[in-house]
């Protein structure tokens, strides 16, 4: 296939560089630390042992030098060669999946763990120095795949984009293995959940009753959620639109996203509400939904940027550069000291003039949406599993100190959600001070119920007209 025309900037070859290198370590201290039990221990949701596990990630940087050189070779002819090829392996997809779980049998046999960390070394040293020396041109030669054969696998992909597939093909396995002591790579920290966008993990195994779930429950839920997150979209589009129209985003040149999901909001901001020379940068704890904004996100070029946070605060990311702070659906899960951190890393990427724009489930008003939010609580209380570990809660409380802008309820199908678009006050403005300590308004139901229609708890004054309660069919200002 040749080289498609590239309206956009090249591969951030230093990006892809510094996963493999992240992948790199965290493959050393896997092995490293796991113990001969760990390593026979079944994975999960796989047939292979964490053994079998390791060796088949390892396999995946392997076999790219080999795809490599069938993409310079079919990326040389017509593309009708390169289809006729891969409508041919897919095909073959059954004898396929079952030589691949053998091979990864088989070579979990011939070597041992020890010798697997210097294999991943030399086979990535290898990979990013044919990167460095990869032109422009080449990168967009491509050819087409299998698809049926990997999840990462797309019907076309160019050269840049086989340079990418086997970190992500690593993390997606990653999260497979049940090793006693999997590195905290992005499992940890104040900020860990957050970056998972806040609705997480199914699993019920550690969740604590009325204390939600743990970070490492919420990345393996996203990373098996995948796309079927979209499907939130029939409560979640009426709050995004209403977040879109209060937040001024023509105005923005920059935009930092917690927890960007799939991508999905990123592409709408991206297509129609910021300028054409603005800029995203959106980070997820779940490889998964890094991998499919990533794809989502694709054709907007160096526009766009999607890495995988670590779990940590304070974010890597410089201060003072955004004009945005997104959290949409994010603090619905955190705890009270989570929460709190989030909202001091939004105040410090965000420059003079910048908002937080932030969406959660809330308490319902309506009677129907309050025996929802009701029922929801107490369910969370108890078995936060069952709920993905998110509850309803009042967002506002947590802004002292900041100058909220716009606050609505959007209520759609019985479920309500609080957007609010916040400023950060100076330091030295009115009602800059530091508030006096008050009970952190996690629990929905340990609260004034009035408190959020009267307003009674932000400092200063609400804008007038900025609180709507949606239905199903329509909304209603107040």
């Amino acid at each position: 296939m040749r080289p498609a025309p590239n309206p956009h900037p090249a591969l951030d070859r230093a990006a892809v560089r510094a996963e493999m290198d992240q992948a790199r370590a965290d493959f050393r201290r896997l092995v490293s630390d796991a113990t001969p039990a760990d390593l026979r221990r079944p994975s999960d949701g796989i047939r292979w042992t964490n053994q079998q596990l390791l060796f088949h990630m390892l396999f995946g940087y392997l076999i790219v030098r080999a795809l490599l050189i069938l993409v310079r070779i079919f990326g040389l002819l017509p593309d009708a060669a390169s289809r006729a090829f891969a409508r041919l392996l897919d095909s073959a997809q059954r004898p396929f999946h079952l030589i691949n779980y053998l091979g990864s049998c088989a070579g979990a046999r011939l070597i041992p763990p020890r010798r697997m960390p210097p294999m991943l070394d030399h086979v990535i040293a290898a990979l990013q120095q044919h990167l460095e020396r990869e032109t422009e041109s080449a990168l967009r030669r491509g050819m087409h795949y299998p698809a049926t054969w990997d999840p990462f696998f797309a019907s076309c992909m160019t050269l840049a984009d086989l340079y990418r597939y086997p970190t992500q093909h690593f993390r997606f396995h990653q999260r497979q293995l049940t090793l006693d002591r999997v590195p905290a790579t992005g499992t940890t920290g104040p900020a860990a959940a957050a970056a998972g966008r806040g609705k997480s993990s199914g699993s019920r195994a550690g969740s604590r009753p009325g204390a939600g779930l743990t970070p490492h429950q919420a990345q393996r839920f996203y990373d098996r959620l995948g796309r079927a997150q979209d499907l939130q979209a029939f409560y979640e589009d009426r709050p995004a639109a209403e977040l879109i129209a209060a937040a001024s985003f023509p105005a923005a040149r920059s935009v930092f996203e917690l927890g960007c999901g799939t991508g999905r909001l990123a592409e709408n901001l991206l297509a129609r509400h910021l300028p054409a020379d603005a800029r995203y940068l959106g980070t997820d704890i779940s490889d998964t939904m890094v991998a499919l904004s990533q794809a989502r996100l694709r054709r907007f070029g160096g526009r766009a940027r999607v890495l995988r946070a670590d779990g940590t605060v304070p974010l890597p990311v410089a201060s003072g550069g955004f004009d945005r702070f997104l959290a949409v659906y994010v603090f619905d899960l955190l705890g009270p000291g989570d929460a709190e951190a989030v909202i001091a890393q939004a105040q410090r990427l965000l420059r003079p003039g910048g908002l937080l724009c932030a969406v959660s489930l809330a308490p319902g008003q309506a009677p129907a949406a309050r025996l929802i939010s009701q029922t929801w609580t107490g369910i969370w209380s108890r078995a936060p599993g069952l709920v993905g570990g998110c509850r309803p809660i009042r967002l506002e409380p947590l802004l002292d100190g900041w100058h909220v802008t716009h606050r609505a309820l959007v209520t759609a199908w019985a479920l309500t959600s609080e957007v609010i678009v916040a400023a950060p006050r100076p330091a030295d403005g009115p009602g800059g001070n530091a508030p006096p300590p008050r009970r952190h308004p996690q629990d929905p139901e340990t609260e004034d119920p009035g408190a959020i229609a009267g307003n009674s708890r932000l400092r200063s004054p609400p804008v007038p007209g900025n609180r709507v309660v949606g239905t199903a069919d329509g909304r209603r200002r107040l």
